[in-house]
């Protein structure tokens, strides 16, 4: 009669583990979401994208597809090392605006390749992203390009990083791209020298 009993029972405990187990998963989910949103000076979250990241950039989708073929390529290298921020907040990576002019007579792609040296101390993450006229984010938009960057002898060393982004749909005309960096959980980043490459439609 007890193994009955048992037995009758065992589908009940395993609905309400897998109840428990759900909920602490979706509370888990909800407080980190919080805290990143927290850690970037903001509340709350919009399409994925913690609020507050960027005082001027417009939410990106969060994924995107499709082809088209930009036949030009503007450029800006830069040279300089040592250029950093301890700030939360993205600000503008400097040298890196570039204007250039979207040709045809529909809106179209703009793919942005950008390649940096960086270097993230201890437990500092770097994240960066292009803004389209001060307002539009690509897709992905905010990526983390470096961080805990201290397996080396004297913590110092820069390493090469590289990432693609695109803007799905970009009117014929004139627009100025540039690459914006901040440092997410504290801790000054660096970024040495870079380059923003800008391809576009003819």
């Amino acid at each position: 009669m007890a193994t009955m009993f048992s037995a009758s029972l065992r589908p009940t405990r395993t609905r309400i583990l897998l109840i428990a187990l759900t909920v602490v998963v979706l509370l888990g989910y909800g407080l980190l979401n919080t805290q990143r949103a927290r850690g970037a000076g903001g509340s709350g979250t919009e399409n994925g994208i913690p609020a507050g990241r960027s005082s001027q950039a417009q939410s990106a989708p969060l994924s995107a597809t499709g082809s088209c073929k930009p036949a030009l390529l503007d450029y800006v290298e830069i040279t300089t090392d040592g250029q950093s921020t301890s700030s939360g907040t993205f600000v503008d990576l400097p040298g890196t605006s570039l204007t250039f002019t979207q040709g045809g007579t529909a809106a179209s792609c703009v793919e942005v390749d950008f390649t940096a040296m960086t270097f993230a101390a201890g437990g500092a993450l770097l994240d960066v992203q292009p803004v389209l006229d001060g307002a539009t984010l690509g897709v992905p938009s905010a990526t983390q390009l470096s961080g805990d960057d201290d397996e080396n002898a004297n913590g110092r060393w820069s390493r090469s990083h590289a990432f693609d982004f695109i803007f799905p749909s970009v009117a014929p005309g004139s627009h100025t791209m540039k690459m914006q960096f901040e440092s997410v959980v504290g801790g000054t980043v660096f970024i040495n020298r870079n380059a923003m490459l800008v391809r576009h439609h003819k």
